[in-house]
């Protein structure tokens, strides 16, 4: 079954962004156990999240073979993900139209959720890395950049996001990262001092670059054609060095 529109999934949306998820879950099971088959048209329903549906996926395991076929791709890449199975059912190594827009569905609908678990977190991950790295999907690095910054402001895991978003080696990944610079929340600035190898305070870091955010987007189209990535994250160290600059070849070009 396929995805059609309905008023019943938006009010299901509605209900967990207002009341929240177990209001969102009852009103489910109370559509479910009157209607089985309103029940399959809400989780159906093209205007279904990637968040609202994985939040329900406890209550619909018995109908997963009637799921829309980009809702029964996102159930598998859950439960391989929640299994530590990768490749059970999907090789999301390989390039498939169908897992590649599955995941920007993911992706789109599922970045701003927050009440979830960590297995919904890692999916994320998985989603994220996947998007970046097999597809080279680099219009989605202003979504992940927003989920870094969501994460660290919750206290969240943020290094294979980091990881993720840094090895696509773009220079855009360091411009949507200094578009955080002088924020007026404290954590956010620092997260992108840290990121941007800058030093502490004022002057100069490992890059000797610029602190403020002009500055620095200054220096950068500068010195751009001269970065490179060192391939190092937060598996390596508590404080990485992700990215530098290659004086010797400036100095060549100079």
């Amino acid at each position: 079954m396929e995805g059609n529109s309905s008023e019943g999934a938006l009010n299901l949306e509605q209900i967990r962004e207002t009341d929240g998820n177990d209001a969102c879950i009852n009103a489910f099971k109370h559509v479910r156990r009157n209607d089985k088959q309103g029940a399959l048209t809400l989780l159906n329903d093209v205007k279904m999240t990637f968040s609202t549906l994985y939040l329900l996926m406890p209550e619909i395991e018995d109908l997963l073979e009637h799921l829309s076929t980009r809702n029964m791709t996102a159930a598998k890449i859950i439960d391989e993900v929640a299994d530590d199975v990768l490749g059970r059912h999907i090789d999301l190594a390989e390039i498939s139209v169908l897992v590649y827009e599955t995941l920007l569905w993911m992706l789109h609908t599922g970045h701003a959720a927050h009440a979830l678990d960590s297995t919904f977190q890692k999916v994320m991950d998985i989603v994220c890395s996947v998007l970046l790295d097999t597809y080279a999907e680099k219009r989605v690095l202003p979504i992940v950049c927003d989920l870094i910054f969501a994460r660290k402001a919750r206290g969240q895991c943020i290094h294979d996001l980091i990881w993720s978003f840094f090895r696509t080696k773009d220079p855009e990944t360091l411009k949507l990262v200094a578009k955080r610079l002088g924020s007026q929340n404290a954590d956010a600035d620092a997260l992108a001092r840290r990121l941007l190898n800058m030093g502490e305070g004022t002057g100069s870091g490992d890059t000797d670059m610029p602190t403020d955010r002009a500055g620095f987007m200054q220096w950068l189209e500068k010195n751009e054609p001269f970065l490179f990535f060192t391939g190092l994250g937060y598996q390596y160290s508590s404080r990485p060095v992700i990215w530098g600059v290659d004086y010797n070849g400036m100095e060549v070009a100079q």
